[in-house]
């Protein structure tokens, strides 16, 4: 708990702030979101999307994407993800050296304080980190039950660490 701050304020105290957008009017900066849906609908592929344009700067279907580093946790392998990649530069006209995207090497358990420590060491070595991408909630999880609420809390708080290791 964080003694510095109280624990409720009157309303009259609260300063109403505009929110900060990654991709404008749909993924806020500073928050944590996901991608829900039946498996085999695409969202890895939304989710990787999201990251290259939030990466390159490019807008995301009409809509303004704020410009920074993202980091991929590929839970899944990252061969595949590497051709994906590849094309989407492609058929952009981007060299994909360019693109501040940052890959998993190994599988990240999410529930392992040495592994949130890691990623907290990489976020601080980003500029302009701003993005950092899950992929897939199960393939994060090892022995931990996603439908088991205090591991799911677990999760939870080691993504709300990450969350506030980033930009403010």
């Amino acid at each position: 708990m964080n003694r510095s701050r109280p624990l409720f304020l009157p309303i009259g105290e609260i300063e109403l702030k505009q929110p900060e957008w990654l991709i404008d009017g749909l993924v806020e900066a500073n928050t944590l979101c996901g991608l829900v849906g039946a498996s085999y609908t695409g969202k890895s592929f939304l989710a990787l999307d999201m990251a290259l344009r939030i990466a390159s700067g490019l807008p995301f279907h009409e809509a303004t994407t704020a410009q920074g580093s993202v980091l991929f946790i590929a839970g899944e392998g990252n061969r595949g993800l590497l051709s994906r990649i590849e094309a989407w530069c492609r058929s952009k006209g981007i060299n994909r050296s360019e693109v501040p995207v940052h890959i998993s090497q190994q599988s990240i358990l999410m529930h392992d304080d040495q592994y949130i420590r890691s990623i907290l060491g990489e976020v601080t070595k980003l500029t302009g980190g701003c993005l950092i991408v899950i992929d897939t909630l199960a393939s994060v999880f090892g022995s931990y039950n996603e439908n088991n609420t205090p591991d799911m809390n677990l999760f939870i708080t080691n993504c709300n660490k990450l969350r506030d290791a980033g930009p403010s």
